[in-house]
Parts: C-alpha cells; structure tokens; sequence
C-alpha cells in the first residue's frame, strides 16, 4: 500500500479571498471568450454582446480589487493562497491587456472637428 505524503504547510487554510479572486477571473476570461465567439458567429446583437464584454471586463476589475483584498488578509493571517492570487492577477493581465492597449490607441487619435 503506498503511502500518502502530507506536508505540514498542507494542512494550512487557504485563503478564501485568493479562491474567490481565482474564480471571478476565469469566469471572466470565459465570458470574454463567450461574448468574442457570440459576436464573430452572429448569435446575437452588438449591443448585449458589448454589454456581455464590458460585464465580463468589470469581472476582471472586480477580481484584482479581489486579489488586493486577498493579499491583505494573506499578510495578516499568514494562510496560504498566493498562487491563486498570482494566477488570477495573471488572468486578468491578459484579458484586460488589449481592451486597454485599444483604449490607449483611441485616445492618441485627433478629435473631429
């Protein structure tokens, strides 16, 4: 019979900010994906799938405030978590990278007069 390893440093909480950061990131990584493919197919309008990807670039915002939160209690209860954190800071990264590229080029552009 093969024994389990177990850690000392395993049986520590997780963090549940750093698990509530993670998932509000993927989830919004997929709504991102859904409301892309929703728009490229044609299922649906303009308008809710732009209501769709704004939503889910909120969810992205909502989570790194998520993330800050979670870094916090981290700091001050010690439990574990941060990989979740960096995991989920790193999903966002990417969904918002180019929503905010876009915005930056938008900006740069001469007004009309």
């Amino acid at each position: 019979m093969a024994r389990k390893f177990s850690a000392p440093y395993q049986s520590e909480p997780v963090s549940s900010l750093a698990s509530w950061a993670r998932n509000l990131a993927v989830f919004s990584a997929v709504a991102v994906v859904v409301s892309i493919l929703i728009v490229r197919f044609g299922f649906l309008e303009m308008k809710p799938a732009l209501a769709t990807f704004f939503g889910a670039l909120g969810c992205a915002a909502l989570s790194i405030l998520v993330s800050l939160a979670a870094f916090a209690a981290i700091w001050q209860n010690g439990s574990r978590g941060m990989s979740r954190i960096l995991l989920a800071l790193l999903i966002d990264a990417v969904v918002l990278a180019y929503p905010t590229y876009l915005a930056l080029q938008y900006r740069k552009l001469p007004a009309d007069p």
